[in-house]
């Protein structure tokens, strides 16, 4: 995505791996993803909307969670200790791509969600 990020924003992520530091919570590679929609689609005020980039949050989690089976590392790191070479390359690559996917495909989805559905700035929508 030609994007240069800065070396603090690099370093703040090396703290997602291990599902947070190895408490094998939510997959880094997720972590990973909201900041990046964030940096792209985030607010600087609160006067903002965000339903924008909670949308594109949530339907990252729905596409993660389809591929992986969970969101959580706890969950997805032991089938990967099985596997030969690097724990979690599989999931670091393959995640990489869903969350590419997510921002290539990012302003369409956007662009298809119903503006009755935008209440207040926000969008509601049902969690899976």
């Amino acid at each position: 995505m030609d994007l240069s990020l800065p070396d603090g924003l690099l370093r703040a992520a090396s703290g997602f791996r291990g599902g947070g530091g190895g408490y094998m919570d939510r997959c880094g590679v997720i972590e990973a993803g909201c900041m990046l929609v964030g940096y792209l689609y985030g607010r600087l005020t609160p006067e903002q909307a965000d339903w924008d980039y909670s949308y594109l949050i949530c339907v990252l989690h729905d596409r993660f969670k389809e591929h992986f089976g969970s969101i959580y590392c706890r969950d997805v790191m032991p089938a990967e200790r099985m596997k030969e070479g690097p724990v979690c390359i599989r999931v670091f690559t393959e995640g990489a791509g869903i969350v590419m996917g997510l921002l290539l495909d990012a302003q369409r989805l956007l662009d298809a969600v119903p503006p009755a559905e935008r209440k207040n700035g926000r969008l509601w929508f049902p969690l899976k």
